[in-house]
């Protein structure tokens, strides 16, 4: 390390300029890279110090050459493996949208738009038409949706290594100031559970609207943190929770049951451990059943979390979403559920004003909060959905005889959903209208409303 025009500087590695092309960078003689330090924090820098202390003990075992050979075919396998699976998407321009709730006016929502171009191994994701920046959190950094976007691809083709090269060459474009792109002053922080979440979601309804088979409906998402404290001198505690929700159902399958959104993986902890260690009683703990979206695959199904306080003067913040719009299908596939948050005190059940962000609400000994999360979507016509696993579904208490005939067209003549009457599931499955073939309308409708 030492000081070059006032700034700190590295001799690093040499890598393709795709990998620093937001440092300021310049060359240097051989095969070493000096990476300028200007404008960096104290924890970048020192990150930056950890990577060059790493890499030169690595060069002492290797040499500079075989590092910078190394390098080059990372990027080349990464860049190639994108190229090869952007064959499999069809040509065309796929546009998705979807709602988020706002975080000021618990009546008013937000919006996600995307348009996606296909052209040969070229993308273009073009977020013209999302919404302003939030008064509130729920806003993204441009980092964040460039890391949310490359999320969303690796679920569509996980052969794409999870590096930035992922994404080298394809051209994104979101709009300075938008909820995607927030600028200062805007609140930034801890919002990538709810907002990067959809932003992902989005990419993949987009990529599955120009490929089948390998396409996958939404996650029900929505973040679902739970926090219950209390600042009181005898026993101050906090408990974080994050409640899993419904997994979009895909082309090989159905959806996951109380599952984490494809950018996070939650450490749920055990009941016991919750109970034991702060003054909370869980109440339940259980499948939302019904809760996804029908289709050839069902999506997984949402969580119902009930918890009581055994404190007084604690306090409830939540952070969520999906409480206005739920988890989109694909390929005809129906709508996941939406959330529901309900707090038992004063002897009844009420809903929060600002349902999935609220703050601060206080609670009693005794008070019981419970959360029901979001189904996820479900893939392909629900009319097209095995019988076989339509009968499973029933006997298993997730649909009902009538939900049977409602959402899938299959009529069963007993309860134990083993016989079922041929002529008016024909009949029934014979008319292939359903809920999800009008969504594209939902968005032109809304837009009337706004």
């Amino acid at each position: 390390s030492k000081v070059v025009n006032d700034a700190d500087v590295f001799i690093d590695f040499t890598v393709p300029e795709a990998t620093v092309k937001n440092l300021e960078v310049c060359r240097a003689a051989g095969t070493k890279l000096v990476i300028g330090t200007t404008g960096l924090d104290d924890a970048q820098k020192a990150a930056l110090r950890a990577l060059a202390e790493w890499m030169s003990r690595l060069a002492d075992i290797h040499g500079w050459g075989a590092i910078d050979e190394t390098c080059v075919s990372v990027y080349e396998r990464a860049v190639n493996a994108r190229v090869k699976a952007c064959r499999d998407l069809t040509e065309g321009v796929y546009v998705r949208r979807d709602r988020l709730d706002a975080d000021v006016d618990v009546n008013a929502a937000t919006s996600i738009k995307l348009t996606l171009g296909v052209e040969g191994s070229g993308l273009v994701f073009d977020f013209e038409g999302t919404g302003a920046q939030a008064a509130g959190p729920s806003n993204c950094t441009y980092a964040s949706t460039i890391a949310a976007i490359l999320c969303g691809l690796r679920q569509i083709f996980p052969e794409i290594p999870a590096c930035g090269f992922g994404i080298d060459g394809l051209e994104i474009r979101v709009p300075h100031g938008s909820l995607l792109n927030a600028v200062y002053p805007a609140a930034v922080g801890g919002t990538f559970d709810v907002v990067g979440e959809r932003v992902s979601s989005v990419v993949i309804e987009a990529l599955s609207q120009a490929v089948h088979g390998r396409g996958k409906a939404c996650d029900g998402g929505g973040g679902n943190v739970i926090v219950i404290e209390s600042d009181a001198r005898e026993q101050a505690f906090a408990l974080r929770l994050v409640v899993g929700s419904g997994g979009g159902a895909s082309g090989r399958g159905d959806g996951l049951s109380n599952s984490d959104p494809a950018n996070r993986l939650s450490d749920f902890p055990s009941i016991e451990a919750i109970e034991r260690t702060l003054p909370v009683r869980v109440i339940r703990h259980a499948e939302r059943e019904g809760s996804g979206g029908a289709g050839r695959y069902r999506g997984g199904e949402g969580t119902v979390f009930e918890i009581a306080s055994l404190k007084r003067q604690a306090r409830l913040s939540v952070y969520a979403d999906r409480y206005r719009r739920g988890a989109g299908g694909h390929h005809r596939g129906s709508r996941g559920q939406t959330a529901e948050i309900q707090i038992h005190t004063n002897g009844h059940w009420q809903v929060p004003e600002n349902r999935g962000r609220s703050q601060d609400i206080g609670l009693d000994f005794g008070d019981r909060v419970r959360i029901a999360t979001a189904g996820g979507g479900g893939y392909g016509h629900p009319y097209e959905r095995a019988i076989r696993l339509v009968s499973e579904d029933v006997t298993s208490g997730r649909l009902s005889r009538t939900d049977a005939a409602k959402r899938h067209g299959v009529v069963f003549t007993s309860d134990s959903a083993s016989d079922y009457d041929s002529g008016k599931t024909f009949k029934l499955r014979s008319y292939r209208l359903t809920s999800s073939d009008v969504d594209d309308f939902l968005d032109e409708i809304e837009a009337l409303e706004d």
